[in-house]
């Protein structure tokens, strides 16, 4: 697993995600490159997502985890749910 930022991650100011101890993560305020700007709402949508990430990475493994037991392995989509599921972690911890 990567050596990321333990969470939990918050969302400071619209566009501000810091760790519970205020060190900066990530800032997604709106930019202008080649002419163009996020709009601002896209811009703090994407803080919250980001800020989501910890909780949502610990939530797929822990689906991986477990589904197969709850669930079986003869469901019809859950090999494609899993390799989805597996592929996120993949690019979450590479």
């Amino acid at each position: 697993m990567s050596n990321f930022t333990p969470g939990p991650w918050l969302v400071s100011s619209s566009t501000l995600v810091v760790t519970d101890k205020a060190e900066i993560i990530a800032n997604t305020i709106p930019t202008f490159v080649a002419g163009l700007q996020l709009p601002m709402k896209e811009s703090e949508a994407n803080a919250h997502l980001i800020a989501a990430a910890p909780e949502l990475l610990e939530a797929c493994e822990k689906l991986v985890e477990v589904a197969p037991v709850l669930w079986g392995s003869d469901h019809d989509e859950w090999p494609r749910i899993m390799d989805r599921i597996e592929a996120a972690i993949a690019k979450a911890t590479e």
